[in-house]
């Protein structure tokens, strides 16, 4: 199966098919809606996010006067966390596919989602959500839309060689005065059963209007 990601509109195209990204479901699970390809919130995410992964690198040149606070916090968190650069980082688009069941559309024989995930330290199993944002509140089911985006990333990128459960995910929230707040996950395989019960519900709702 091939992915596309269309930066213009941040949407998937999975074999020629339009898929949700990770966000939409989320949207529909947590029943909000967050518009990450507009203003200036999603502009200084965007740039925030581009200049942690050239910094992970080592190839992050200047930076916006502006946004420097947020690049400081993240220097200062690598610093804290030595062990965490282990290898190259990688910064990568990934699809997460499942097999429905109970899906109303009989015509419907895989699902999927497509997401990017910010970093990836695959010696040292880790993956890093970068948040320069408002932490969102938690779900009445006790996690929150990060823990459960996150969670997914995980699941995303393991393997059998090196399944969900080997893996640590940071949210690490990055704030303007130079300072950074990490929230480190294990798995929750909990967590990634309501994930299913979110795509299948999304795919409920919306597969014949996306693919008509």
């Amino acid at each position: 199966m091939k992915l596309k990601f269309n930066k213009s509109d941040h949407t998937y195209c999975l074999d020629g098919k339009w898929i949700p990204a990770l966000s939409n479901v989320l949207d529909f699970y947590f029943g909000e809606y967050q518009d990450f390809t507009n203003g200036k919130a999603a502009e200084r995410g965007q740039y925030v996010h581009k200049a942690c992964e050239y910094y992970a690198k080592g190839i992050l040149g200047g930076v916006k006067e502006d946004l420097t606070g947020y690049i400081n916090a993240f220097a200062r968190f690598f610093k804290d966390n030595p062990g965490i650069m282990a290898g190259k980082p990688t910064t990568e688009h990934k699809t997460y596919i499942t097999i429905p069941e109970n899906i109303s559309n009989n015509l419907i024989n895989w699902m999927g989602c497509g997401m990017r995930i910010d970093l990836i330290f695959r010696q040292s199993q880790v993956v890093i959500e970068i948040k320069s944002g408002i932490p969102a509140k938690k779900h009445f089911f006790y996690f929150s839309r990060e823990e459960m985006q996150l969670n997914t990333q995980i699941h995303a990128i393991a393997s059998k060689k090196k399944p969900p459960n080997t893996w640590t995910g940071f949210l690490l929230y990055l704030k303007p005065d130079g300072e950074y707040r990490a929230v480190e996950k294990e798995y929750n395989f909990n967590l990634w059963i309501h994930f299913r019960m979110a795509l299948h519900g999304w795919y409920n709702k919306n597969y014949d209007k996306e693919n008509k």
